[in-house]
């Protein structure tokens, strides 16, 4: 079972330069890095990734069952965390961290032209279970990381 319990005094040791014998940030130095305890393994992956496929089955039944438009979040980032990326409108967006333009800085949450891409498997999600006619949209019109070279 994972559990990620944070207390007051392990929260303030990120960053910290001078907890335990060694020198240098949690993360930050390789001599120093992260406890186990806050970090996943291959097999907290492996769980945390069958209960999500759990958890998806149950809501496209639910969706199913109710004849609602369901869409699946993994199918833009499968797309992207492919080798070629995913090309829209001249763009290649790929899930590469500061480069790939889909996810911000924290590497976890969307970019807002991410946002958009998801936003975009939306609309095809209710164009065609209801046969509607949303256009997409352009993500290239939205912000994401870019680097000055």
């Amino acid at each position: 079972m994972l559990s990620l319990a944070l207390n007051q005094t392990e929260l303030t040791k990120f960053g910290r330069t001078d907890v335990g014998t060694k020198v240098g940030r949690y993360a930050i130095d390789a001599t120093n890095p992260l406890p186990s305890q806050f970090v996943l393994d291959a097999g907290e992956i492996t769980a945390l990734n069958a209960r999500i496929a759990e958890f998806n089955s149950v809501m496209k039944a639910q969706a199913d069952a109710k004849g609602v438009a369901y869409v699946d979040p993994n199918t833009i980032i499968s797309q992207v965390a492919t080798t070629a990326g995913l090309v829209q409108n001249g763009v290649t967006y790929t899930s590469a961290f500061l480069l790939g333009g889909v996810f911000s800085l924290d590497g976890i949450h969307l970019t807002p032209a991410g946002y958009a891409l998801m936003a975009n498997e939306i609309i095809k999600g209710i164009n065609s279970k209801y046969g509607s006619t949303i256009p997409p949209v352009n993500p290239a019109n939205y912000h994401r990381v870019l680097l000055q070279q």
